[in-house]
């Protein structure tokens, strides 16, 4: 599949999966992981500067977000253990 605007090709759409939804956090890219003599360069750059402090702000979102939804999770599994069973009868 090619991208009707450049020549890149597009990557297919199962190489398109959201690591959030499956419950793992993928954090393959880092600004920390940037080699010092690029940071330097890169550094420079007000637009860079801006993007990774925003990309830093989105990253502790994405932990607390995590987090929030465990806890939630958990007291919900709890909750639902400790709660009285519904029967439910289907007449026919």
């Amino acid at each position: 599949m090619y991208n009707h605007r450049t020549s890149t090709p597009c990557p297919p759409r199962y190489e398109q999966v959201n690591s959030a939804t499956q419950g793992v956090y993928n954090d393959s890219f880092s600004v920390d992981s940037i080699p010092p003599e690029t940071m330097n360069v890169l550094s420079r750059f007000s637009d860079f500067r801006r993007l990774a402090k925003a990309y830093k702000h989105e990253q502790q979102k994405c932990k607390s977000w995590m987090n929030d939804y465990a806890r939630l999770k958990r007291n919900y599994d709890r909750l639902e253990q400790n709660s009285f069973r519904k029967l439910f009868v289907l007449y026919v």
